[in-house]
């Protein structure tokens, strides 16, 4: 059955009711016997809901809406990620929604050798203050010290454990430069030092002490 655009507009506007509800309501308003499953699926292609129960729908945030205009958020595995609606290309690529953030904020392409975290471990939480993107490297010199949990302790903790693993990994580059006596790999490390220094300067805001 093919969902008229009037009825579809309800119950994109009533996304948040059960589908069992939104049933009673498109019989008693419309005189449309339509079951649960097929609201389901149908908002399900608009991008308001997911049929799995693991999961949770949202809209994307209006700051990043223009670049994802047919996509919507879901909550997955522990994080908010960027899927695209069914019928699109692509549909079912996952883009993380704190990378995409800091990416429009300030107008950087991250790449896969580094990650987003949240300082407070809310996922949820995606304020200048809480996200922080750093090299893979510079997370494993701060989760491996033996005189933190990094998941446990506090933010004010874990920021300044974040500030000094940057420091340390910034330490090595510069001195792998300086000793390597073969040119392309003073090349590269200087690359990944420019790289790594523009991550560190955005990072500096949220790694702020005290």
């Amino acid at each position: 059955m093919r969902i008229p655009k009037h009825v579809s507009k309800y119950l994109l506007d009533n996304k948040t009711k059960p589908n069992s509800e939104l049933v009673v309501d498109l019989y008693e308003k419309f005189g449309l016997s339509v079951s649960a499953q097929a609201i389901s699926k149908h908002l399900c292609y608009k991008g308001a809901k997911v049929s799995k129960r693991s999961e949770t729908f949202s809209e994307v945030p209006d700051e990043i809406k223009d670049d994802y205009p047919n996509h919507y958020i879901v909550f997955r595995k522990g994080v908010w990620v960027i899927r695209a609606k069914r019928g699109y290309i692509n549909s079912y690529t996952c883009i993380l929604l704190s990378k995409a953030l800091l990416e429009k904020r300030y107008g950087i392409t991250i790449s896969p050798r580094v990650m987003v975290i949240h300082i407070n471990c809310d996922a949820s939480d995606m304020s200048d203050d809480n996200i922080v993107a750093v090299p893979h490297s510079v997370y494993n010199r701060a989760t491996k010290r033996d005189d933190i949990d990094f998941h446990t302790s506090s933010d004010e903790r874990k920021r300044l454990v974040l500030a000094l693993a940057w420091s340390e990994h910034l330490n090595y580059l510069s001195k792998q430069s300086l000793e390597s006596n073969r040119d392309d790999v003073r090349s590269k490390t200087t690359r990944q030092i420019q790289s790594d220094a523009t991550l560190y300067n955005i990072s500096r805001r949220p790694l702020r002490i005290g």
